[in-house]
């Protein structure tokens, strides 16, 4: 079986996405990204909780197995949203080895996809 080109980051929101508001840097407070960190920084990140962490374990396996990256398609309505997904993604890597957060920023598309739909 083939491996998916694309994952949808689905409705994560801006504050999900574990971005100080300040500096723009990523900084996760949630739960979820924080217990994936500890993890992943043990070599263990086997069984991700947070869509972050996912992402990043799914890219990690990719990447150690020479298949190509695939796209990460953010859904949320905010402005800039593939932007904010890859600083959140490419940060988490950054935590657990600077050189995937790099091949991260150079190989993965995060592209910017805002739509403002109205429905009645």
């Amino acid at each position: 079986m083939r491996p998916p080109d694309a994952h949808r980051l689905a409705d994560d929101h801006r504050g999900g996405y574990g971005i100080d508001e300040t500096t723009g840097a990523f900084s996760p407070e949630d739960a979820a990204t924080r217990a994936d960190l500890d993890d992943a920084t043990q070599g263990r990140l086997q069984a991700p909780r947070s869509a972050v962490g996912y992402l990043v374990a799914a890219l990690l396996r990719r990447r150690e197995a020479g298949v190509a990256p695939f796209t990460v398609m953010s859904c949320d309505n905010i402005q800039g949203n593939g932007h904010t997904a890859r600083t959140a993604v490419s940060g988490f890597a950054d935590r657990i080895d600077p050189a995937l957060g790099a091949w991260i920023r150079s190989t993965v598309a995060f592209p910017n996809s805002m739509v403002d739909r109205i429905t009645p």
